[in-house]
């Protein structure tokens, strides 16, 4: 589980370890990390997750999660490539390129990374399943979203192109993604934090935040999904259904339209 400090990464834990799973837990931020491996042992009774700092952007530290891992456990039964940002909020011809580049590291590279460490070993044990955490912004992206937009297509086409190979060469290891719409996390404090969204951008967010599900809620939307072994997992399957209707709109000429809410995990 990357990503698993905090957010919708910390409440998979939860919910994997309550249900009878070993949890290894990474996130690059090593003392949140390490206070929310304290608190998925405190309230799972009998779990002792294990803690890995790791830099998703690194290749070299992705791999020796995966090492770590497969080490102590053997290779896991369920990879969930969570960790994300939302990166630069904004038009798209404003905003720091050193804040869209380190949103591609992480939403993308970073995905890209877990399956090149893990999805070899599951391959070789013949079973697995590999979940990347996308996005309804994976299939529409709103105003002042195209760098978190742009990541979230990233990692729609990856897992795609993954469902696709591993079914070719007749692999069973499945295939999941998550699409939520609006979650209550951190990621738009962080945001703050850094600065990276314009005035406009940074009122919508915190007003979607505001009727977000909460990361407790998406788990338990994930665990159902992956016993109904569905291939994208949605908080919102009219949402989707939407998107689809318009891309069919966009196809046949039509303009994207401009009322939209910025979808994120």
């Amino acid at each position: 589980m990357t990503g698993a400090a905090s957010g919708i990464g910390l409440a998979l834990s939860k919910a994997f370890a309550g249900s009878g799973y070993r949890v290894a837990m990474s996130d690059v931020r090593e003392e949140a990390l390490a206070d929310a491996r304290d608190m998925v042992a405190r309230e799972t009774s009998g779990s002792e997750p294990m803690a890995i700092r790791t830099d998703v952007t690194d290749a070299r530290d992705v791999d020796a999660l995966a090492a770590s891992v497969v080490d102590a456990w053997g290779s896991p039964d369920i990879l969930v490539n969570n960790a994300g940002i939302i990166g630069p909020v904004g038009p798209v011809w404003e905003g720091s390129l050193d804040q869209w580049e380190l949103a591609m590291r992480i939403n993308y590279w970073g995905v890209l990374h877990g399956m090149r460490a893990f999805l070899p070993h599951m391959i070789a044990r013949g079973s697995g399943r590999l979940i990347n955490t996308a996005s309804v912004a994976s299939w529409s992206s709103g105003p002042r979203m195209g760098s978190y937009g742009s990541t979230k297509h990233a990692v729609l086409a990856l897992t795609e192109s993954a469902s696709r190979e591993l079914r070719e060469i007749g692999s069973p290891v499945r295939v999941s993604m998550i699409c939520p719409t609006t979650v209550r996390t951190s990621l738009v404090s962080h945001l703050e934090q850094a600065g990276s969204a314009d005035d406009v951008g940074r009122e919508r967010l915190l007003a979607a935040r505001e009727h977000g599900l909460s990361p407790d809620e998406v788990a338990r939307i994930v665990l159902a999904g992956i016993k109904e072994d569905r291939y994208v997992i949605t908080t919102d399957e009219a949402w989707l259904v939407n998107a689809a209707r318009q891309r069919l709109a966009i196809a046949e000429g039509a303009e994207p339209p401009l009322d939209r809410e910025p979808p994120r995990h």
